[in-house]
């Protein structure tokens, strides 16, 4: 998942992507810290 978001950030923004696969966005920014 992590790996998905960064590969994507760029392009499409990490809470675009967070709200398409559904998970919180602050759970994105727990598992990368």
């Amino acid at each position: 998942m992590v790996i998905f978001v960064d590969q994507h950030k760029e392009q499409y923004g990490v809470e675009p992507i967070c709200e398409q696969i559904q998970i919180a966005l602050s759970s994105y920014y727990d598992l990368i810290n």
